[in-house]
């Protein structure tokens, strides 16, 4: 994630459930996402704000055109007591 201020960045993992899925037609298709920050990957970070952009999207099986689009915002702040 990159951080409001110049330079500064804090590295995550992103895990998808399923990774991959087939559509069943008119039924309901869901998936999870869990973002996480290790400890020791912020311990270091300067207080601020932390940001990064996931676009997710939903493409044809053949074509690969795209179907739908979104993003999801990951958002972490970092207060003063933690970073050092």
């Amino acid at each position: 994630m990159r951080g409001e201020h110049a330079g500064g960045g804090v590295a995550y993992s992103l895990v998808a459930t399923p990774v991959a899925g087939k559509g069943l037609g008119a039924r309901l298709n869901s998936a999870a996402f869990a973002a996480t920050v290790a400890p020791s990957d912020y311990a270091g970070a300067a207080a601020g704000t932390y940001t990064d952009t996931i676009e997710l999207s939903l493409r044809h099986a053949i074509s690969h055109h795209a179907l739908a689009v979104t993003q999801m915002t990951l958002r972490l702040d970092v207060d003063s007591s933690r970073a050092r």
